[in-house]
């Protein structure tokens, strides 16, 4: 079982009594996948509640933990196929990434973290300029 997280959820409460019952009940089918962006929609992580020690945490809740690029589809396959990571507790796959990667202008940019890139929605000439770029370059329909 999958159960894919953000970096800026993992202040919830919920989050850490599953965290808890999974370890408990040794559930190593269970993997874990945050990405770690540092963003959330009222700013990043670091100011609203920093989420640095992510790995130190999972691991002292139980869990076997792997830190990843996000990015690097070989490192997350290879990953992906080594687990479980540890006989008889659960992993968690903490993917580093960039919010908005390939699209300079939102790349970590907490203004387009809930951004809808609808043509009606463009705020900027850097948006619609990616809008074409990416409708006509790419062949991406919009």
């Amino acid at each position: 079982m999958f159960v894919l997280m953000g970096d800026g959820e993992q202040g919830e409460g919920s989050n850490w009594e599953a965290a808890m019952f999974a370890s408990h009940h040794c559930l190593d089918n269970l993997v874990g996948i945050i990405d770690r962006n540092g963003l959330q929609i009222n700013g990043s992580t670091r100011e609203v509640l920093d989420t640095r020690d992510l790995r130190e945490k999972y691991a002292a809740f139980g869990w076997s933990v792997k830190v990843v690029d996000g990015h690097n589809i070989e490192e997350l396959l290879n990953t992906f196929q080594s687990i479980p990571f540890q006989k008889g507790k659960p992993s968690m796959v903490i993917t580093n990434t960039i919010k908005s990667k390939g699209m300079p202008f939102a790349e970590g940019n907490v203004k387009y973290h809930h951004w809808n890139p609808g043509k009606d929605s463009c705020e900027s000439k850097e948006a619609q300029e990616a809008l074409e770029h990416y409708t006509k370059e790419k062949g991406w329909a919009i």
